[in-house]
C-alpha cells in the first residue's frame, strides 16, 4: 500500500477540506443527508438541529439553529453555494434545499480565511459541485429503505410503556451520464424521490374525559370532599360538535391524559440536469438546472398546537436553482470564470383543516377554511383551531 502526503498550500491562507464523490457514496448517513457528511471535516460540529430525513435542512424554524457549525460560529451563519450559485434560505440562515448525494461530485468546506469570491457570512463556506458526464455512459438505479419493524424501541418510550415510534423511509431514484458528442459535449441527469414518515417524538396534553364529555365535572369542595357537578343539560349543539373533534384519552401521566405522536410526513422530489460543452481546450460552457419540491406535512402541528390529530400543518417548499457558467483559460497563470444564476424559493404555509367553521355554528366572515383558534384560559384543556396561512417567496440572482 502506498499513500502520498498532502502538499502544503502556499497560494492562499484559507483552511478547507474537500469531501469527494467516493466519500459521499461510501460514508453512512441517516437519511443520506449531504450536510451530515460535513461533520467529518475538522472544526465542524453538529448544530442544535441535526439534518434528518424528516427535517432535511436542519432548519432554524424547527429549533434555534441549523445542521452544523464551523469553528464555533453560529450554525445559521454558514453560506452554501451550488455550482457557484448561492442557495441560502436567508431568513433561517440554512441551505435552500439539499441536493441528492447521487448528483454531487464533491463539496468543499472552507473553515477559515475564505478568498475574496466568498463572504456574506461569518461561518463556513460550503461549495457544492454537481457531477458531470464523461466519454463513457454511467448510470445507477437505487433505493434506500428503513422501517419501524427493523428498529428497537427507544429507552425512554419503553420505560413509559409507549410503543415504538413510527419510521417508514423509502428513498429511490436514478442517474445517468455520458457523452452527447465525444470529447466535446456531455450530460448528466439525476432524479430522486423520498417518501418518509416519522413519529418518534410525542407531546402530552389534556383532552376531555368521558365524564366531561357528558357534562359531569368532578371537583373538590372547600373541605376536600369529592363532588360532581352535573351540566349535562347545558351542553349546546355547538359544544357537542366541538367535543367530537377531541380524541379519547390514551394516557394517565401527570402531564396530561393524551399522548400524541408528532408525526411528520414528507414527500420530497428533485431532479438535476447538467450539460457541459467544450468549444475548445480553453473555452467551456456549463448549464445546470435543478428543481425540488419538499412537500412536508406536520400531521400534528408541533408549533403551538393543538397537539391532537385533525389539525395538520402542510409546509410545501418549492425551489428552482440554475446556473450558466463560462470558463476561459487565457494562460496557465490566468483563468476567468463568469457565472449567471437564479435561485427561486417559495413556501406557502397553510393548514390542513378543511372543515368550514360555519358548519359548526361559528361565525366565518372570510373564505378561509378551518376552525378558528379556540383557547381555554383555565383548566389546561388543549385548544382547538389553526393559525392563519402565510406565504414566503424569495428570488435571488
Amino acid at each position: 500500500m502506498t499513500a502520498a502526503g498532502s502538499l502544503t498550500q502556499v497560494e492562499s491562507a484559507l483552511a478547507s477540506t474537500v469531501v469527494n464523490q467516493q466519500q459521499i457514496q461510501d460514508l453512512p448517513s441517516d437519511g443520506r443527508q449531504l450536510q451530515n457528511l460535513a461533520l467529518i471535516v475538522p472544526g465542524v460540529s453538529a448544530g442544535w438541529n441535526l439534518s434528518t430525513a424528516a427535517n432535511r435542512y436542519g432548519k432554524a424554524r424547527e429549533n434555534t439553529e441549523g445542521a452544523f457549525n464551523v469553528n464555533g460560529a453560529r450554525s445559521r451563519s454558514n453560506a452554501f453555494l451550488f455550482d457557484g450559485m448561492p442557495m441560502n434560505l436567508r431568513q433561517y440562515g440554512v441551505i435552500n434545499f439539499e441536493p441528492s448525494n447521487e448528483a454531487v461530485g464533491e463539496f468543499q468546506v472552507i473553515a477559515a480565511i475564505p478568498p475574496a469570491e466568498y463572504g456574506r457570512t461569518m461561518g463556513g463556506q460550503i461549495s457544492i459541485v454537481t457531477r458531470s458526464g464523461s466519454n463513457s455512459f454511467h448510470g445507477a438505479v437505487y433505493e434506500f429503505f428503513r422501517n419501524v419493524a427493523l428498529n428497537a424501541n427507544d429507552t425512554f418510550s419503553k420505560r413509559s410503556r409507549l410503543p415504538r415510534g413510527t419510521v417508514r423511509h423509502n428513498q429511490f431514484g436514478s442517474s445517468l451520464g455520458g457523452p452527447i458528442q465525444k470529447n466535446r459535449h456531455f450530460f448528466f441527469v439525476n432524479t430522486e424521490l423520498l417518501r418518509n414518515l416519522e413519529a418518534s417524538e410525542t407531546r402530552t396534553s389534556n383532552v376531555p374525559s368521558l365524564d366531561q364529555r357528558r357534562g359531569l365535572i368532578s371537583y373538590f369542595d372547600s373541605n376536600g370532599n369529592p363532588e360532581r357537578l352535573d351540566l349535562s343539560n347545558r351542553i349546546t349543539p355547538l359544544s357537542t360538535k366541538l367535543l367530537a373533534l377531541y380524541p379519547s384519552p390514551n394516557s394517565n401521566v401527570p402531564g396530561g391524559n393524551y399522548n400524541a405522536a408528532l408525526a411528520i410526513a414528507l414527500s420530497d422530489y428533485q431532479y438535476h440536469v447538467r450539460t457541459d460543452r467544450y468549444f475548445s481546450q480553453r473555452d467551456i460552457v456549463t448549464l445546470r438546472t435543478s428543481w425540488n419540491l419538499n412537500d412536508q406535512i406536520y400531521l400534528v402541528d408541533r408549533f403551538g398546537g393543538p397537539y391532537i390529530p385533525g389539525f395538520s400543518l402542510p409546509n410545501p417548499e418549492r425551489t428552482t436553482n440554475g446556473t450558466l457558467g463560462y470558463l476561459h483559460t487565457f494562460s496557465p497563470q490566468l483563468v476567468n470564470e463568469a457565472r449567471l444564476g437564479v435561485n427561486r424559493y417559495g413556501n406557502l404555509l397553510a393548514h390542513g383543516d378543511q372543515r368550514n367553521a360555519a358548519d359548526f355554528g361559528l361565525p366565518n366572515s372570510s373564505s378561509a377554511n378551518g376552525i378558528p383558534t379556540i383557547a381555554f384560559a383555565q383548566g389546561g384543556l388543549a385548544g382547538l383551531g389553526v393559525c392563519p396561512t402565510s406565504a414566503n417567496l424569495r428570488i435571488a440572482f
